[in-house]
């Protein structure tokens, strides 16, 4: 984490509360401190005890500058660095329309909050939280925390569209949970892609789609065609939505929710609806035909599962459960993990950029593409668990003489396409 704060100056971020005293700036190890003690569960008390800060210290060092706002700032500048790599390029998936994904992670609490509910099938008797993130070339670009009973498509929009870093998709991948009535609509007006991933994708089709055979020929014809003159009369009011939407000026998972009830018989939720099964049908209709797209879609909802894979290894390191005893200090704690996994992936990727640079410089591509299908969600070689000296200064990394000896075709066995080139 000093390695990235040296690269990055993520620490920067984190400004201190306005008083009528002289704003201090707090020390950079107890607010590495901070983060970690809040990133893996153990608490601002826990972290004192085994390392060398002091808990008084971190105290107030957590109150006045570890914030939502500041973490999220600090998270931001992480991410446009890791944009700035030489490796980044390689990450991209589909560059006319970068992907990204959303899903959920369920995390139990060990003090109960106003988030959290019962859910037998990942808490069993106790209660818990769902942390969403957008997750988009690796890197987790944005999160939001839920209660677990809440549906996941209604969030989807709102973690894309407050996406406040330089990474931007303009694809959105998700899984069935991602899935609601007004998702194609509403991401379609705002420029996005919607890519959901079906479970069941032939009753999805067959719900739109029905085939006949006329004269000798197959055809695909809508059940029950699109109601073009309704959205048409209703268009104004439409566009009264989006720009509620856009301007932030309420809740938006709270709006998404509302237009999504299929209850309502409002002429202006059945125009929006009927828009939405529009760009459905033809989402439908290219994911059946090309497979290059259900592959995109495949690929950005694995990297999302990596990311998850890394931060339940971050989370773990105490016990996975969250300490935070209100939803304040959830959203905190949460906030301070997906920092630390950030840490982790731009200091994976900047290992891999210095090996590009090295063999690109000496005109060996095939190391390079070898290099560029590498994932930069790896932990094994960092060790989270132990005992902490943050103060230690002594021997920080540089990545070009650590890469000096290696050979990364040392104990390689060519694939199948190797062999053929």
């Amino acid at each position: 984490m000093n390695y990235v704060n040296r690269k990055t100056g993520f620490l920067d971020a984190f400004e201190g509360i306005s008083t009528r005293k002289r704003n201090t700036k707090a020390e950079e190890d107890d607010l590495i401190a901070c983060i970690f003690g809040n990133g893996t569960n153990y608490g601002l008390q826990r972290i004192a005890a085994i390392s060398d800060r002091s808990v008084g210290v971190l105290r107030g060092v957590n109150d006045a500058f570890v914030r939502p706002e500041t973490i999220s700032a600090a998270n931001d500048l992480i991410s446009n660095g890791i944009a700035r790599l030489p490796i980044f390029k390689h990450y991209t998936i589909n560059e006319s329309a970068p992907f990204g994904s959303i899903d959920g992670q369920k995390y139990a609490c060990r003090i109960n909050t106003f988030k959290a509910r019962y859910s037998a099938k990942y808490f069993r008797k106790g209660k818990g939280v769902s942390a969403m993130t957008l997750v988009s070339n690796h890197v987790p670009v944005n999160t939001a925390v839920i209660s677990p009973n809440e549906y996941e498509g209604h969030f989807a929009f709102d973690l894309l569209y407050n996406n406040s870093s330089d990474i931007q998709p303009k694809s959105l991948a998700t899984d069935t949970h991602g899935i609601n009535n007004v998702n194609f609509a509403i991401l379609d007006m705002f420029g996005y892609q919607f890519s959901p991933r079906y479970a069941r994708f032939k009753r999805a089709f067959n719900d739109q789609f029905e085939v006949v055979v006329e004269k000798g020929d197959v055809k695909i014809r809508l059940k029950k065609p699109i109601n073009r003159r309704l959205i048409e009369q209703e268009w104004d009011q439409i566009q009264h939505i989006v720009c509620s939407l856009s301007r932030k000026s309420t809740q938006q998972g709270t709006v998404i929710r509302k237009l999504s009830n299929n209850k309502r018989n409002s002429r202006i939720l059945s125009a929006l609806h009927e828009y939405d099964r529009l760009i459905k049908c033809l989402y439908l209709l290219d994911y059946v035909d090309n497979k290059t797209l259900r592959q995109f879609v495949q690929q950005a909802l694995n990297r999302g599962e990596a990311y998850h894979q890394l931060r339940k290894a971050i989370a773990s390191v105490n016990g996975n459960l969250f300490r935070g005893g209100n939803d304040y200090q959830i959203d905190q704690w949460n906030d301070c993990a997906r920092l630390i996994a950030n840490s982790i992936i731009y200091y994976n990727s900047a290992l891999l950029s210095a090996l590009i640079e090295k063999f690109q410089k000496d005109g060996n591509q095939r190391v390079v593409d070898m290099i560029a299908r590498f994932s930069p969600v790896a932990w094994s070689h960092i060790q989270l668990a132990g005992n902490y000296v943050f103060g230690n200064r002594d021997g920080l990394l540089n990545l070009y003489s650590m890469l000096e000896s290696v050979d990364p075709l040392a104990n390689y066995e060519p694939d199948d396409q190797d062999l053929a080139a």
